[in-house]
């Protein structure tokens, strides 16, 4: 078995698989890794600029390969410190600094994360390949699609046919076209932003892209990756600003009487306030995945506050900003790191343990996959005792204790009716109601 020689610190090595393709690859890029000096590397023990792609050393050390080169670039983002490996057109390979991995794409209208895997920076990520350089490729149009066929029909000619250009996944082809039917596939097109390649018989031909219609067909796409942006809410007292009626209080009257059609209804709502609820709204928000009874409380109070136009779209804008989105844990635990705090709508749900740590309790928030979290202030406890045992919906503030890790709910407003006064509701059925 031939031998050869390596030497780790600089990354070289004597055979031909190095010499021919891996050695003008500079020291941090791991296409200069071929098998012989990954099998030589040492995990524990990598060169700084080769950390981040620990786990892929790792499996490549296993299967006894090089490292891949089929890509076009390491792209280096310092501001969250991790590296990429760019494939233009198809997916590349986020990597942190702890050999962490994460599947990205860029399509045409949007970011794809394998997996639905990604890290706690990914909106920088994200932000960063919205530049234009990093944007998919602009299908051809249909007048540049002609500008290819004008241009070999001018210089070939076909019997009894003409060259058209056809769509096959996104890569164009050039075909003889005769009666009615496709014959002779020739080589493909290849395209990119600026340039369209087309080889015909082992000739290349240019065609240089309309910039005008590229950049104006890039600048809709990228704003169909934009995710809706509402306006920022002042949390600065959230508590008191979208605070819900707890029980049966007076209301505007003239507010509630612009939202009902019929005199039964105005006074129904007149009387029994937040109890009466228009069911078919609570329809708009469920893709908010919130328990019905929730959604009604929340619905039916910003209508109260708001009316019925306005009131719908506070909802919206409230529940987007406060609602957490599925698989937004690391988000948000990052969030509370930088921010020091967030505001979010969830379940929480204390237990207390006497025989355990003195007079001890825990609090769980289960959207921040948390079960450790405590409360500081026992008015909260005291003034929603539904948050013992199956605990209770509503908006909590969570902040960080200064000592610890551990997360403090310091703030929370319920979204459910703590308790019924029945004597209030005999007292409204004394109210006459006509239904017609």
């Amino acid at each position: 078995m031939k031998t050869y020689k390596t030497n780790i610190n600089d990354l070289t090595c004597s055979c031909l698989d190095w010499i021919e393709t891996r050695k003008d690859y500079p020291i941090e890029d791991p296409r200069r890794l071929c098998k012989h000096i990954i099998n030589k590397l040492d995990l524990e023990n990598l060169p700084e600029e080769l950390l981040y792609f620990k786990n892929s050393i790792s499996y490549y050390q296993e299967q006894e390969w090089g490292f891949k080169r089929d890509f076009e670039q390491i792209i280096y983002i310092s501001n969250v410190d991790c590296k990429v490996i760019y494939q233009d057109g198809g997916w590349s390979n986020i990597f942190d600094k702890n050999g962490n991995q994460y599947g990205f794409l860029i399509t045409d209208t949007e970011f794809k994360w394998a997996k639905d895997t990604y890290p706690v920076y990914y909106k920088e990520i994200e932000l960063f390949f919205s530049k234009k350089e990093y944007q998919s490729v602009i299908p051809l149009t249909q007048s540049e699609i002609k500008e290819i066929e004008d241009t070999l029909n001018s210089q070939f000619k076909v019997n009894n046919g003409n060259f058209v250009a056809t769509i096959k996944e996104r890569s164009y082809e050039m075909v003889d076209h005769k009666d009615n039917s496709l014959e002779t596939y020739y080589d493909t097109i290849s395209t990119t932003n600026t340039l369209i390649t087309v080889t015909f018989q082992d000739k290349d031909y240019f065609i240089q892209r309309n910039q005008n219609i590229v950049e104006k067909e890039q600048k809709r796409l990228l704003e169909l990756k934009k995710p809706k942006i509402y306006p920022k809410i002042d949390d600065s007292n959230l508590m008191m600003k979208y605070e819900p009626t707890a029980d049966l209080v007076a209301m505007d009257t003239k507010l509630m009487a612009d939202n009902f059609k019929y005199e039964w209804e105005r006074k129904l709502k007149l009387h029994f306030e937040s109890a009466v609820v228009d069911k078919g709204l609570m329809l708009k928000f469920e893709s908010f995945k919130l328990p019905r009874f929730v959604s009604e409380y929340v619905v039916s109070n910003f209508i109260e506050q708001n009316g019925l136009k306005d009131g719908i779209v506070k909802v919206e804008e409230f529940l987007s900003a406060y609602c957490p989105k599925p698989n937004s844990t690391d988000m948000l635990h990052y969030k509370i790191q930088m921010d020091g705090e967030i505001n979010i709508i969830d379940n929480f749900k204390v237990s207390v343990h006497i025989e355990r740590h003195g007079n001890d309790h825990t609090l769980t928030i289960p959207t921040l996959n948390i079960k450790n979290a405590i409360i500081e202030d026992h008015d909260i406890i005291l003034n929603n005792p539904r948050i013992l045992g199956s605990g209770l919906w509503g908006m909590g503030k969570i902040t960080r204790t200064q000592e610890t890790t551990k997360a403090v709910l310091s703030k929370f407003r319920p979204f459910q009716v703590s308790s019924i006064d029945v004597n209030l509701y005999k007292s409204k059925r004394e109210q006459q109601f006509v239904f017609c």
